[in-house]
């Protein structure tokens, strides 16, 4: 808890970080939801990059936190979210499992995103949506 805590203190300021500290702060995040939901959701890091990449902060914690919101998970049909790297994108999938009586979305966590985005890289973010899966593509930077 405490390493994600000085991770969004340490960097909440910063337009990039690198992408490895990135990523090991979405595996310390997620280990909290994986004690919670033991069994339910699923996180597969694929992102062997080059260790030039950055990244915004906090930007793949957003997508995470917007799968487990958003979607059903159970140890029967468990939420899978998989992260990897396409050419200059980092790529947030998920199994989508969408809620029978979904929790009302304002949109702000992704907006807010797309804007940061568009800001700091001058790129889009890609979003795309079908019966099967929600995924967002993330700019990398160098």
């Amino acid at each position: 808890m405490s390493s994600i805590y000085r991770y969004i203190l340490e960097n909440n300021s910063k337009d990039r970080v690198p992408l490895k500290a990135e990523l090991s702060f979405i595996t310390d995040y997620f280990y909290l939801h994986r004690i919670r939901d033991d069994g339910k959701i699923e996180l597969e890091i694929k992102a062997d990059g080059p260790d030039y990449f950055e990244i915004i902060p906090v930007s793949l914690q957003v997508l995470v936190e917007n799968a487990i919101k958003h979607n059903k998970a159970t140890r029967e049909d468990p939420l899978r979210i998989t992260i990897f790297i396409e050419g200059q994108q980092i790529i947030v999938k998920n199994n989508l499992q969408k809620m029978a009586s979904g929790i009302r979305s304002t949109g702000i966590g992704l907006k807010n995103l797309t804007q940061r985005v568009k800001l700091i890289s001058g790129r889009d973010l890609v979003i795309e949506e079908s019966n099967a899966f929600f995924m967002v593509k993330v700019p990398l930077l160098t």
